[in-house]
């Protein structure tokens, strides 16, 4: 996995309430029947602390995601790929760097988000109770590394029956971020 896209996620997220860092997967969250696509996330949003976000369509069941610099310009140099995951009645992101680095595996971490035609909520699985989960309770099959961070290594269907039975809980994911659709955006969809 490679470290600077997770960092410009998270940094572009403006995500408060959780620890920095994502606790990733080498699994993704989804199938390939898993997979959803909806056009309303399509554009640019914005928060109430000016951090802005894009999706672009990439493909037919995925999209990019970027940031967007204080001047406004796109950094596509660093763009993530998005799978839109639908999981008992939830949505999902998977996200994940296509830029491997030399381990060549792909990391994957997972936001829970709801969607309303101009309002985007994402929240990051809360890292300490999914370490919590995974390492103190051994809910999901992992690696340790370097005896405190956990690497999931649960298959995709194992990940998706854990957050069937805790994902809807209060203390599974950060606090919700709020977007709104920049308005200029709708007519880039």
């Amino acid at each position: 996995m490679y470290v600077l896209g997770w960092i410009m996620l998270i940094g572009a997220l403006c995500l408060t309430g959780c620890e920095t860092f994502p606790v990733t997967s080498v699994q993704p969250l989804f199938e390939k029947d898993d997979l959803a696509f909806d056009e309303s996330l399509l554009g640019q949003w914005n928060d109430e602390d000016n951090c802005k976000v894009s999706f672009n369509k990439a493909g037919a069941n995925y999209y990019y995601f970027t940031t967007t610099d204080r001047d406004g310009v796109p950094d596509t140099d660093r763009r993530l790929l998005m799978h839109l995951v639908r999981i008992s009645g939830l949505l999902f992101l998977n996200a994940s760097d296509p830029n491997t680095g030399s381990t060549e595996i792909p990391g994957h971490v997972f936001f829970q988000i709801r969607l309303q035609p101009d309002v985007l909520e994402m929240s990051l699985v809360d890292r300490t109770w999914l370490q919590t989960k995974v390492v103190d309770e051994k809910q999901l099959s992992h690696l340790l590394i370097r005896r405190k961070s956990a690497v999931i290594t649960a298959s995709t269907r194992e990940q998706q029956v854990f957050l069937m039975l805790y994902g809807r809980g209060p203390a599974a994911f950060c606090e919700w971020r709020r977007f709104t659709r920049i308005e200029s955006s709708r007519k880039a969809k």
